[in-house]
């Protein structure tokens, strides 16, 4: 079994749409929680009211679940980042690691938008550029297929080329993402 992908990032950066075009492209499963962050407290009931980090139970169950997914999966966390940097480090990166870049202005106004407050993303964005196997970003996403399939190869999964730039549900995703980050 191929080595899962872990697509690491920023909340509100097309995390969701890179997740669904990487497990098709390279034929890979998604866990149960489905397109949702693995260790998103809301969509994971495991981890309902934990702080991963802070607990060393927690951690260690954590790491469990990411260990679990660790072959044929495609899997997100754009919560977490400490605990994600800690697993990858400790378990030898067992995953192939693409970090979805967003501006860093576009990510700040989104962020501020739905009421987020969180530190400056330079901080996390140098540690995610260290994490990962290849960087991929929401321009690119949005409107290179073949960047996608490049970075799928360039980790040694056989790639099945598809323009999902013009799929009508991908299309539909998009107008919501567009919509709302316009109004």
């Amino acid at each position: 079994m191929p080595k899962s992908i872990l697509l690491i990032g920023f909340p509100k950066s097309g995390s969701t749409l890179a997740v669904d075009v990487l497990s098709k492209a390279c034929s890979l499963r998604l866990p149960e929680c489905g397109k949702a962050e693995l260790l998103n407290a809301d969509c994971n009931v495991e981890f309902r009211n934990q702080h991963l980090v802070a607990s060393p139970a927690a951690f260690e169950d954590a790491t469990d679940l990411l260990t679990r997914y660790s072959a044929d999966h495609v899997v997100k966390d754009v919560v977490q980042p400490w605990l994600i940097s800690a697993y990858l480090m400790q378990s030898g990166f067992r995953y192939n690691v693409v970090y979805l870049q967003r501006s860093r202005d576009e990510l700040r106004k989104c962020q501020l938008r739905v009421g987020w407050d969180c530190p400056d993303p330079a901080y996390f964005e140098e540690m995610y550029l260290q994490l990962a196997d290849a960087v991929l970003t929401t321009e690119e996403l949005l409107t290179r297929p073949e960047r996608v399939w490049d970075i799928c190869r360039s980790m040694g999964y056989a790639v099945t080329p598809h323009d999902y730039t013009s799929d009508s549900e991908f299309q539909a995703k998009l107008r919501e993402t567009q919509a709302f980050l316009l109004s």
